[in-house]
């Protein structure tokens, strides 16, 4: 296979371009030697031309040339690295091979270490490419997006989300091959979580790393039920700084080129290994909690991450265990936390993930919880593949989104038919507050009308039986409004007070008559 080669020397170092454009013109499977002088020309060139290979020289800048191989790897691991030095040392050969260097040459060139250093680096462009090629549809394969998730202390419910988050993405599309890792090298519980006996993990990984193959992943990788595979961390923890940077660079590198989502579980500590895992990731989250402990922590996990210089651009904020009834709520977070905050959070209910904690079947939860991982899904991008996230969303989802809308119409027309029942209710409360009302000021005019007996002058002047000081003082008990339904009866030492009851409002109509008798002890009947 041809490849098309790009010699990133410095201008000054002519005599060392001039010999290997000599060598590599005349080297098989070679098409095109293109030249660029500093790192941003090489950024430049990758992006705009079709570039397999790019030979490194050590003196290249400005950019330290060993920092651009790596993110060089990181945002095209296609493209085979080799890299051109005056005297390799274990410490260089270490430093490149962490950056993703295939090979490396020293000064002055030998014809035999130049071609062969390119035709591995060649080799491994062609592999990963293949093994990226058309799908069958005639399109082109990307890599895969890898999410990680990294706890602002221990026990914010890391691990419980990115077991949800594997096995939520793999449930939507079973097209897609979704990967579990589990990086909490020490004390990882997705072992637990699953309840998985499988003994392999990533540190039988180590050992074969320079020559990593797809049976060695098969071999440590476990297959779940639900669709999607686990990478686990050892089993006795002590082993765990076996696994540095180099090795899970190279690992997720593999990752990445076979999946199409990669979740990492980072655990709450941060190490070499998480570290890489935190620089190379799509979408690196810190999982916080609504207390105090919880956001320091996580503004100590950010500054650490700043200062070893993993990017911040896409880093951001997840709230777990949200409730109303908390001091702190999330938008209080949004201001502590020193990352931005994503929109989805997760609900604290304990009760609904309890069964699936115990039983090894995080999915037998249900309720609000898988409804805050779908939506973390959505505002992540991972709803579909790479290529075809911007197509629009299956024939399921349109039926799903057409019984959402017609259970909202349903609702419309549920409440409309209950308006009328809704208004009788109202109106019968108010009828019987209005008929307590009446009650009340009915007893009150009553013994008003009673004292004023007991002193009464007693004087009818309209001659029905009430004396006049008694119905004045009964009138002016009552409102405005009832007073025209009013009816006084007097005794010898009693009145009797009957008002209606008004319909709705007073003075409108009546519906029954409230009355109240009460008693006087007049003056005469008293003896001193």
């Amino acid at each position: 296979m041809s490849h098309r080669i790009l010699l990133a020397i410095p201008p000054s170092e002519h005599e060392v371009i001039e010999q290997a454009r000599a060598v590599l013109e005349g080297t098989d499977g070679v098409v095109a030697v293109e030249v660029a002088g500093t790192s941003s020309e090489v950024t430049a060139a990758i992006s705009e031309a079709h570039i397999d290979i790019v030979v490194l020289h050590e003196h290249l800048g400005p950019v330290p040339v060993l920092e651009l191989g790596a993110e060089l790897n990181r945002r095209h691991p296609d493209v085979g690295l080799v890299l051109i030095a005056e005297e390799n040392t274990p410490e260089l050969m270490r430093s490149a091979m962490f950056s993703g260097v295939r090979g490396v040459v020293t000064l002055p060139l030998g014809v035999e270490d130049l071609t062969g250093a390119v035709a591995s680096a060649g080799e491994w462009a062609t592999a990963v490419r293949d093994r990226l090629g058309d799908d069958g549809a005639g399109r082109s394969r990307r890599f895969g997006k890898v999410v990680c998730l990294a706890g602002a202390k221990g026990g914010v419910g890391t691990t419980t989300l990115s077991v949800l988050l594997a096995e939520r993405l793999a449930a939507a599309r079973p097209d897609r091959a979704v990967c579990l890792v589990d990086l909490d090298l020490q004390s990882g519980d997705v072992r637990s979580l699953l309840d998985i006996s499988h003994r392999r993990s990533i540190l039988d990984l180590t050992a074969v790393v320079d020559e990593l193959s797809t049976r060695h992943l098969d071999e440590a990788l476990f297959p779940h039920a639900d669709g999607f595979q686990v990478l686990l961390p050892p089993v006795e923890g002590e082993l765990a700084e076996d696994v540095d940077g180099l090795v899970v660079r190279r690992v997720l590198a593999r990752l990445r080129a076979r999946f199409d989502v990669v979740v990492v579980d980072l655990g709450s500590v941060m190490t070499e290994a998480t570290a890489t895992v935190a620089e190379m990731a799509d979408a690196p989250i810190v999982v916080t909690q609504t207390d105090v402990p919880s956001l320091r922590g996580a503004n100590r996990l950010l500054a650490m991450w700043e200062r070893v210089a993993i990017p911040r651009d896409n880093v951001r904020a997840l709230v777990n265990r949200v409730d109303r009834d908390t001091e702190i709520q999330p938008d209080l977070c949004g201001r502590v936390v020193k990352a931005p905050l994503l929109q989805t959070t997760v609900p604290a209910r304990f009760r609904d993930l309890e069964v699936g904690a115990n039983t090894g079947q995080p999915l037998r939860v249900q309720g609000p919880v898988l409804r805050a991982v779908d939506d973390l899904i959505d505002e992540l991008g991972l709803t579909g593949d790479a290529e075809t996230s911007a197509t629009p969303a299956p024939e399921a989802t349109s039926l799903e989104a057409r019984v959402l809308d017609g259970e909202r119409g349903q609702a419309a027309v549920d409440f409309i038919a209950a308006l009328p029942l809704l208004m009788m209710a109202l109106l019968l409360m108010w009828q019987l507050a209005l008929a307590g009302w009446t009650q009340v000021m009915v007893q009150n005019a009553a013994r008003e009308g009673a004292r004023q007996l007991a002193v009464s002058e007693q004087v009818d002047a309209t001659g029905d039986g009430v004396y006049d000081d008694v119905g004045t003082a009964v009138i002016h008990r009552l409102p405005e409004g009832w007073r025209s339904t009013v009816e006084i009866r007097q005794g010898g030492d009693w009145v009797q007070v009957e008002v209606g009851i008004p319909v709705l409002m007073p003075g409108f109509n009546t519906v029954g008559t409230m009355e109240s008798r009460s008693g006087a002890v007049l003056e005469e009947a008293r003896e001193p």
